[in-house]
This record gives C-alpha cells, structure tokens and sequence, in this order.
C-alpha cells in the first residue's frame, strides 16, 4: 500500500513540473535605485533568506496549457540586497534567523524576513512563456530582539506581449519582480517610524 502512495505521489509530482519551463526572474537591479529626494533610516538592517527557501522551485501558469518553473527567493537575493540599501545605513545578509554574532558586530537594529507568493499566466494558446506575471511581496520586519516592528506588502505585476518577450522569456516575470521590490522601497522609505 505504501509504494502505491509512493507512485501515485511521484506521478503527481513529474506532472506537475514534468514539462515546466525553466526561468530566471531576476530583475535589473541597474533600474533599482532610490528616489533622490527620500533620505534613508539611518539604522542597520538584517535579512535572512533561508536554504530551503533558496531552492524552493515555484511552479505556475504559462501559455498554451504549459508550466513555467523558478526559484523566486534565489532570483530576489540580489534585488532585495539592493533596496535595502536603497532604504537604509547599511544592510547585512544573516546566515541565520538568530545570527546574534553578525546582530552585535554590525549592531543590526531590525531584521527583515520576505515572503513570496507568485503567480503567472497567459491567454495564448501557442506559446508557453506567461504574458502576465505576479509577485506578492512581504516583509515582517522585527526589531534586534525578533520582537515585532511591522509587515510590508507589495504587489509586483508584469506584462510582455510576444514582440518583448521573443527574446526574454521570463520578462514578464522580471518585470513583476521589479515592481515588487521598487513598491516595497517606497513603502519602507515611507516607514518613519524605522528612524526610531
């Protein structure tokens, strides 16, 4: 009976990602830049992705009945790096939720734990990449202790027809990634309540 489940779970597992294709949503971090005018918090901040978050391979819509596959966590390391420092004095990447050696020897005064949620999809019934692209993005944000500052959230979208993606196929999702993280910016700049 258990190798019956063990089959019937495999099978399940091979359809679902069997035919998805492989992408990369990393955004341009060149286009991620902080607004001129908004001063930064002048504390140090923390974040922590986890290893089992950075290979988490997320599986969702494309055109044409098929799948698409990437690993959004891995893909938003770099933009995510990018904005914080956008936002703040100086931004350390934690080897752990509780990595109280970096907290003290940076002296790190919050600690930034995203969330992602995605989704994709496309009216096509020819071509596999997703014209449309979402990226749900949240960041509780705890103070150096893990007690509980706040949670921002912001919505990426992203769109390419055909004629843009011909030559990207993941545009869409880069795009969506993008916006995620440039809205998540603004709202974290707009947090005054960070410069305490």
């Amino acid at each position: 009976m258990h190798l019956v489940k063990f089959i019937a779970a495999f099978a399940t597992a091979a359809i679902l990602t069997g035919c998805a294709h492989p992408l990369v949503i990393a955004p341009d971090t060149t286009k991620l830049e902080a607004p001129a005018k908004t001063p930064k918090h002048k504390a140090v901040v923390g974040y922590y992705i986890s290893d089992e978050q950075r290979t988490q391979e997320f599986v969702s819509p494309g055109g044409g009945g098929d799948k698409v596959s990437y690993f959004p966590y891995r893909d938003m390391d770099l933009g995510l790096f990018k904005i914080l420092g956008n936002c703040f004095a100086d931004v350390v990447r934690l080897k752990s939720r509780n990595d109280a050696a970096a907290v003290s020897e940076h002296r790190i005064a919050y600690i930034v734990t995203p969330q992602l949620k995605t989704d994709s999809s496309s009216p096509s019934p020819f071509t596999w990449p997703p014209t449309e692209f979402k990226v749900d993005l949240s960041a509780s944000i705890t103070d150096s202790l893990g007690k509980p500052v706040m949670t921002k959230t912001a919505q990426g979208v992203g769109r390419a027809e055909f004629d843009e993606f011909k030559t990207d196929y993941a545009l869409s999702g880069k795009k969506a990634m993008q916006d995620a993280l440039q809205k998540l910016q603004q709202l974290l700049l707009e947090a005054r309540e960070l410069d305490n």
